[in-house]
């Protein structure tokens, strides 16, 4: 999984999928990839925001560059190409294929960060999910609340959230469509998971410092 502490085997990394993305014809993947097409590059949204995505690599919509993970996962959904359809069932990370080798650093660094985050402040916790495009979702039916979060155009994250009570602590639990391994690697649906920590708590820092 993601570690933030190597940026330097990452930034090669994301080179090498730059150079890849120098091949591919933009234009054929946009519907697919529920992108936007614009004068030879793609504006993909996550999380509310938009990034363009070019043959020389990817910035916002204002130039900046953006973290090293957001980077290479937009990289690595282009050259997946969104060639699938969703399900519209949702599975929690460990209920995919081989995911045990990345559960424990999973639940370390998404999804118990998340749930400590908002212990005890479940309108905080709606706040930030509004901020970041978040939706309701009650028809899961569990939780104390459920989000919608549009990670990626056809690549959409839930959030069910269990406050703390008197005999447990807060838990939270990031949902997937069963067929998001069609358009990210098990590794990359994670970093995406611990982007939608980040963000959340870069929304908590921005409603409530």
């Amino acid at each position: 999984m993601f570690r933030p502490d190597q940026p330097r085997h990452y930034e090669e990394v994301y080179a090498s999928l730059v150079s890849r993305l120098a091949t591919v014809d933009f234009r054929w993947l946009a519907d697919g990839l529920g992108a936007q097409y614009e004068s030879g590059s793609l504006v993909i949204s996550s999380f509310g925001e938009s990034y363009r995505v070019t043959k020389a690599g990817i910035t916002d919509l204002a130039g900046s560059v953006p973290p090293i993970d957001l980077r290479m996962v937009l990289a690595y959904y282009v050259l997946q190409g969104g060639t699938a359809e969703l399900s519209g069932q949702w599975v929690s990370f460990r209920d995919f294929k081989d995911t045990a080798f990345f559960m424990a650093t999973y639940k370390d660094t998404v999804e118990r960060p998340i749930a400590e985050l908002f212990s005890g402040q479940l309108e905080a916790l709606k706040a930030c999910s509004q901020l970041l495009g978040g939706q309701d979702l009650p028809e899961l039916g569990t939780g104390d609340r459920c989000y919608r979060y549009p990670a990626l155009p056809n690549l959409p994250l839930a959030l069910v959230y269990y406050d703390a009570d008197e005999e447990l602590p807060a838990s939270a639990t990031v949902l997937y469509d069963l067929h998001s391994t069609f358009f990210l690697d098990l590794e990359c649906l994670a970093v995406l998971g611990l982007i939608l920590k980040e963000r959340l708590s870069a929304a908590r820092q921005q409603l409530f410092s």
